[in-house]
Formats: C-alpha cells, sequence, structure tokens
C-alpha cells in the first residue's frame, strides 16, 4: 500500500493531481495583490494626491480610495471570506470610476489612468475568480482534482474528505468561532474514524 495509514486509512502520495490542494493561504501572487493593496498603492496615492490635490472634496475623495484599499488588503491578508467579495467590488469600482472621470474630464491624464486601471483590474479580476489558491483560501473548499475517474474511485477517496474536514475545523478555529481545546477534541475525533 502506498503511502501511511492514518485511522486506517490510506493517506494518498503527492502527485500532479494533488499540488492544487496544496495552494492555501496568503502566498504567491495573493501575497504579491496584499502587499500591493495594503502598503504601495496607498503610499503611491497618497503622494499622487499631495502633489495634485486642490480642492477639499479631492483629498476627500483621495483618503476615501485609500481606505478602500487598505480595507480590502488587510481584509484579503487576513484570510476572510469577505475580503475575498471586497477585492472583486474594489476592482470593478476603480475601473468604473476611473472612466467616470473619463467621461466627466477627458484630458489625456485621466485616460492614461482609466487605461491603466483597466489593466490592472483586467489582471487581478480573473486571478481572484480562477486561482487555485485564491478559491481554496476563501471559499473552504480546496480546488482538488481526482487522481482517477470518479466512477472507479473507491474509499482511497476519504482523506481528501478528511482533508477537507481538518482545514474546515482549522478555519473555525482561525477565525475564532472555536477556541484550541475544541479544535484539538475536534481534530482527535475525526483522525480517529
Amino acid at each position: 500500500m502506498s503511502g501511511e495509514e492514518r485511522g486506517g486509512h490510506p493517506i494518498p502520495e503527492a502527485s500532479p493531481a494533488n499540488d492544487g490542494s496544496r495552494l492555501y493561504g496568503v502566498g504567491g501572487w495573493l501575497l504579491v495583490l496584499c502587499i500591493q493593496l495594503t502598503i504601495i498603492g496607498p503610499l503611491l496615492s497618497f503622494a499622487q494626491l499631495s502633489a495634485t490635490a486642490i480642492t477639499n472634496f479631492q483629498w476627500l475623495w483621495g483618503i476615501v480610495l485609500i481606505l478602500f484599499s487598505l480595507v480590502t488588503g488587510i481584509l484579503l491578508w487576513t484570510k476572510r471570506r469577505i475580503g475575498w467579495q471586497v477585492a472583486n467590488v474594489f476592482f470593478w469600482s476603480m475601473s468604473g470610476l476611473a472612466w467616470l472621470f473619463v467621461f466627466l474630464d477627458s484630458s489625456s491624464q485621466y485616460i492614461s489612468q482609466a487605461i491603466a486601471m483597466s489593466v490592472v483590474s483586467g489582471i487581478w479580476l480573473p486571478y481572484l475568480n480562477k486561482s487555485k489558491r485564491v478559491l481554496n483560501t476563501y471559499c473552504n473548499t480546496p480546488v482538488i482534482r481526482p487522481t482517477q475517474p470518479l466512477s472507479t474511485q473507491s474509499s482511497t477517496t476519504l482523506p481528501i474528505s478528511l482533508e477537507a474536514q481538518l482545514r474546515a475545523l482549522a478555519k473555525l478555529r482561525e477565525d475564532g468561532i472555536i477556541s484550541d481545546d475544541e479544535f484539538d477534541r475536534k481534530k482527535q475525533k475525526i483522525l480517529d474514524i
């Protein structure tokens, strides 16, 4: 039998089909996005706002957009499901607002900003909705392709179910819904099946 046994069930060995299930948490491109939303973007926006804002309305609007970026990045970084939803709204809103400014004042500065924001949104929106890491982290359901056709799978697929249960349990602990003691008891119960 390949792999170790846990609770009488074999654990499948690592294979390319299971690699997608390992992509979880803030890392890779998701970490780049979080850094962009919480650090780089707000700093650049504040510098641009300081150099160009003239009226109180421009200052207020700029600060609101910077806060929107910060909140979005923090929600993503803390792995809240709502962070994924807010990030989608953020990129759609920023692109739409950029084109609204072009409609109100078709200066070359607004046109270039709208094009740049559309390109940025065009990169991050598909990533947020197609990435295995993002789906595993924010949807609590790992994206796993079976190693065998579904019709021929046997009880050896049970460890995937165990893995999903353990991830869901870890998410409950991380979100503060259950205590560490409850986590340990429930984890032991799952592993003793």
